[in-house]
């Protein structure tokens, strides 16, 4: 492991605070008082907790958010350091925070979001058109984004659209230090929809055991037409439609169990 990693540099505190374990790095983050940032600092378009269990993938940081400053973003461990929504989007905040706590799982929270999840980009640059970023342009960047999820110590990666996730999959079985599992994903019974995932095994060090991959079932700003008989942008139907995402992250639970103890 790099000696300068994140990960590295909280392992004499506490390897809790990067455990596969949920309940365990929840309460070691709970208890955790550092407020230091760590360094170096999230490239634009990414920000979140250093030792996030569930992170979301985007393709960029879509139209730019006047309340926030360009630049490299601040990294931290602790409450509140995870992904928090949007400041400038606060009408589809809803279903964007939902996504990233069905990550979590059946009995993920607002509080495990708030405090152990991450929002990424392949890319860092701002358009409110994402599809105007050609997919060879995105992978150029999944090496980085993979390396961003591994050093987290991520156990749970939400790709938001099918381009992320196709090119997320490529980049993870181009590498020697994953090797694939299987593994089929839930179905969501209120959209009669199996879950899109795959599961691999992080080989080089055992410290991070399995990591599940999903893809969204749908982009959280719009509109789920598999949804029937609610509206799929209201409270319940964006419960729904993200139901087999919590589903799926229950089943790699039972099925790949992370190990507590770090080799």
């Amino acid at each position: 492991m790099n000696k300068n990693s994140v990960s590295a540099k909280y392992a004499a505190e506490s390897d809790m605070l990067f455990s596969p374990v949920l309940d365990e790095r929840m309460s070691a983050t709970q208890r955790h008082t550092a407020e230091d940032e760590i360094l170096p600092k999230w490239p634009w378009g990414n920000h979140g907790a250093a030792n996030a269990w569930a992170v979301l993938v985007g393709p960029s940081p879509g139209k730019e958010d006047p309340n926030l400053i360009s630049g490299p973003q601040p990294r931290r461990i602790g409450g509140n350091c995870g992904f928090q929504g949007f400041t400038h989007l606060k009408n589809r905040n809803r279903a964007w925070l939902e996504v990233s706590e069905a990550g979590f799982g059946s009995t993920g929270t607002s509080t495990h979001r708030e405090t152990l999840s991450a929002l990424f980009n392949l890319s860092s640059k701002n358009t409110s058109n994402a599809s105007s970023l050609s997919r060879d342009e995105l992978a150029t960047f999944s090496d980085a984004c993979v390396a961003r999820i591994i050093e987290c110590r991520a156990r749970v990666i939400l790709a938001i659209e099918r381009r992320v996730f196709d090119i997320l999959t490529d980049a993870i079985n181009s590498s020697r230090s994953f090797v694939s599992r299987e593994f089929t994903g839930s179905e969501n019974p209120y959209t009669s929809r199996m879950t899109d995932c795959h599961v691999w095994h992080y080989a080089k060090e055992d410290e991070l055991n399995d990591i599940l991959l999903i893809r969204s079932p749908s982009h959280p700003s719009r509109p789920d037409r598999a949804l029937k008989g609610t509206s799929s942008m209201s409270a319940d139907g964006i419960r729904q439609r993200f139901h087999g995402v919590r589903l799926t992250v229950d089943k790699f639970n039972l099925e790949f169990p992370p190990r507590t103890v770090f080799r």
